[in-house]
C-alpha cells in the first residue's frame, strides 16, 4: 500500500524501517462505528472507520 515504493526489508528481528521510517506492524490509533455521516453510502446501520498512526499514504480524503 506504500506511495512511496521503497520495498523496506522490515523484519520482527530487527528494528529496519523504510522512508517513512515505519516498523513491521501498523499501529491503530483509533477505531469507531460511524453513524450519520454519508447515509446514502453507509445505510442504516452505518459503517465502520480505522485510523493508523503514523500512516504515510497521503490520501487526499484523508483528515489525518
Amino acid at each position: 500500500m506504500c506511495p512511496k515504493g521503497c520495498n523496506a526489508k522490515r523484519d520482527e528481528n530487527e528494528n529496519l524501517t523504510g522512508f517513512c521510517k515505519m516498523p513491521l506492524q501498523p499501529r491503530v490509533a483509533r477505531a469507531a462505528l460511524h453513524f450519520w455521516e454519508e447515509p446514502c453510502i453507509s445505510g442504516k446501520n452505518g459503517s465502520g472507520t480505522v485510523f493508523f498512526s503514523g500512516c504515510n499514504l497521503n490520501c487526499v480524503f484523508c483528515q489525518n
